[in-house]
């Protein structure tokens, strides 16, 4: 005798929950005020020692300082994501080596994608696990899912960061950039917080941290790249 599928018997699928955020931009662009945002041209960075901050630009200080500012635990997994990464300094390597110059080891070492949260790791004594993710404008996607997948191993929180700075102008004749260097960072959760969906799209985007802080700060009901992300309306 076969028995009908019971779908009440199917596992739940988890629920990625945001805890907690912090977010910065280096200029207004109409975005208003909130507490969890920092607006500055030259953010400060207290949580690092003033010789780890000096080797990080703009944008990784602030990532850093987001980050920091969330309390994570020292063995929560850590995501960075971030499309471009450090350009300049990538692009200041490969002039120098057209021109048969030795590249600079203090600029190559903080051009590696992981270079801003091992700085972190560093200065905060993190423990746990390290992951950096570039992936062609959907970092949102990538970032989302991996925490995700961590959060369901049995980790019980994820920081996650989000982060890209301007691009040079000889990059903006090949690819756009963000509008303006930005930071997101976000304490993530499987029970706590508020709760994230996601569902398919048909007209998928290429979405910067610009668009997922208007999206933290409730200025877009949504931040889209190959799946569309919202607030659940129901957890």
């Amino acid at each position: 005798m076969t028995r009908a599928n019971d779908a009440s018997s199917e596992p739940t699928p988890p629920v990625l929950r945001v805890e907690d955020w912090r977010g910065w931009i280096e200029e207004e662009l109409g975005l208003g005020a909130d507490p969890r945002l920092s607006i500055a041209a030259k953010p400060d960075a207290p949580a690092l020692p003033a010789m780890l901050r000096r080797r990080l630009d703009a944008t990784g200080r602030a990532a850093c300082q987001a980050l920091a500012e969330l309390e994570l635990p020292i063995a929560a997994p850590l995501i960075f994501a971030s499309r471009h990464g450090a350009s300049s300094l990538t692009l200041n390597i490969i002039q120098e080596l057209a021109k048969q110059m030795p590249a600079s080891p203090a600029q190559f070492s903080m051009s590696v994608h992981n270079a801003v949260l091992g700085v972190y790791s560093i200065a905060l004594g993190h423990r746990g696990p390290i992951q950096a993710i570039a992936a062609s404008g959907q970092e949102i996607d990538a970032l989302f899912i991996d925490a995700l997948g961590y959060l369901s191993e049995g980790h019980r929180v994820v920081g996650a960061v989000f982060c890209d700075s301007r691009l040079t102008p000889l990059h903006h004749e090949l690819i756009p950039g963000p509008i303006a260097a930005c930071a997101v960072a976000m304490r993530l959760t499987l029970d706590r917080g508020r709760a994230l969906s996601s569902s398919p799209t048909s007209t998928p985007l290429e979405a910067s941290p610009v668009e997922l802080l208007r999206f933290m700060l409730g200025r877009e009901d949504q931040v889209t790249a190959q799946r569309r992300w919202h607030w659940s309306p129901s957890a």
